[in-house]
């Protein structure tokens, strides 16, 4: 399993990030292929150079937009990247950071995340900061990412508000249940945009997993001295499968606006749950109702169970700690009539008892050949049952 380790020893932004993985060896074509996808190969133009910081070679990257960009609220952003033709997961990764860069202003300023103004978050840099490092991640096929703890900065910034004290009271919300280590910088080391991008992507922060290493990148940041490390690793996944404890949380609901569901199941997901579902169920008095679940590491329980709280109508949320046995995963690539698929192979004992067929690769497929999407999954399908023939078809 591809795995990717950003160390953040001088700490995050959304530039240092994407400038990392083209040092790892992004393509430059793919933040090209982005701008087309936005809309924006007119107005926006990619300055990619190599630097040296601290007398290591690094790669530094400034978007220059061709004019002064106004303001801009989510539904804009959302807007924009809905009319993008780009592959889901990165549309919803993307989505899922401005989401939280909203709702941390909105905390901050006391509005409603509708009310608020991004200001300089709303800059086409951003945009493209965020759905480039999504797409970098995609293109590199890294499957997991972790970090180091993020480093306390102090000082102070300029910004559309006035003077603030660092760290920006939206990076203090952002990087709540993430460990923060003392750092030595009187700078902003740690933007908004650069904590948003942690607490999408990241699922655990602390040293790195072992793994074998691949290679390393160094993104330079607009300040003197400033790097962040990206190590690309791979995982090795034992064959037989593991046994590991997580936790499961659910609460029961019967008063709550179905429609605030599905954002808050992406949110769950996006603050570090294994999986969340909604199950329909039968409360008292007769009452349909919903039971939220929520699976995730023991030691993201009680995060996990404040957002719940916070979030929803729920007045308390039941925890057990349980096993559960887990195969091990693979991606193989299969080759079918309309194009190259990922598939996801379920391994255990040594043999392959499922494969899975990426939903992403076949709707995009399909959309280029015009024909079905079940199709392209029967092809991709049948293409890994050939390529593996032990599998048991639609397990994983």
């Amino acid at each position: 399993m591809r795995h990717l380790y950003l160390n953040c020893f001088d700490g995050i932004s959304g530039d240092m990030a994407l400038a990392a993985l083209l040092d790892l060896g992004l393509p430059e074509a793919v933040l090209r292929d982005v701008l087309r996808a936005l809309g924006l190969e007119h107005q926006v133009r990619l300055a990619v150079r190599a630097t040296t910081q601290h007398s290591i070679g690094a790669t530094a990257l400034e978007v220059v937009c061709a004019a002064a960009q106004p303001l801009r609220r989510l539904s804009e952003i959302l807007s924009l990247l809905g009319e993008a033709r780009l592959p889901d997961g990165v549309r919803e990764r993307s989505a899922a950071t401005f989401h939280l860069l909203v709702e941390a202003e909105g905390r901050v300023h006391g509005v409603s995340p509708a009310q608020v103004n991004l200001h300089e978050l709303g800059a086409l840099d951003t945009i493209v900061d965020v759905v480039g490092f999504a797409a970098g991640l995609d293109h590199l096929k890294i499957q997991a990412v972790s970090a180091s703890p993020v480093p306390w900065f102090t000082g102070r910034i300029e910004t559309e508000h006035g003077f603030l004290s660092l760290p920006a009271p939206a990076v203090l919300e952002l990087l709540r249940g993430i460990p923060i280590v003392p750092g030595e910088r009187a700078e902003e080391i740690v933007t908004p945009t650069g904590a948003a991008l942690l607490v999408v992507h990241a699922g655990s922060f602390g040293p790195p997993p072992a793994f074998r290493l691949k290679s390393v990148g160094y993104g330079a940041g607009r300040r003197a001295g400033s790097l962040l490390r990206a190590v690309l690793g791979e995982v090795e996944v034992a064959a037989e499968g593991s046994w590991e404890e997580i936790a499961v949380l659910e609460t029961n609901l019967d008063d709550m606006d179905p429609r605030l569901y599905p954002p808050l199941l992406e949110q769950l997901l996006g603050a570090g749950a294994l999986d969340a579902f909604a199950t329909t169920v039968q409360m008292k008095k007769g009452r349909p109702g919903v039971q939220l679940t929520v699976l995730a590491l023991p030691e993201k329980a009680g995060e996990l169970c404040d957002l719940l709280l916070l979030e929803t109508t729920s007045l308390g949320v039941r925890v057990q700690q349980l096993r559960r046995r887990v195969a091990a995963r693979e991606i193989r690539r299969v080759d079918t009539a309309y194009g190259s698929v990922r598939v996801k192979l379920a391994m255990l004992a040594g043999r392959v008892v499922g494969a899975n067929p990426e939903l992403e690769d076949c709707r995009s497929l399909a959309q280029q050949r015009g024909v079905p999407l079940k199709v392209v999954m029967a092809s991709a399908q049948a293409a890994a049952q050939a390529a593996y023939p032990v599998c048991r078809a639609g397990g994983g």
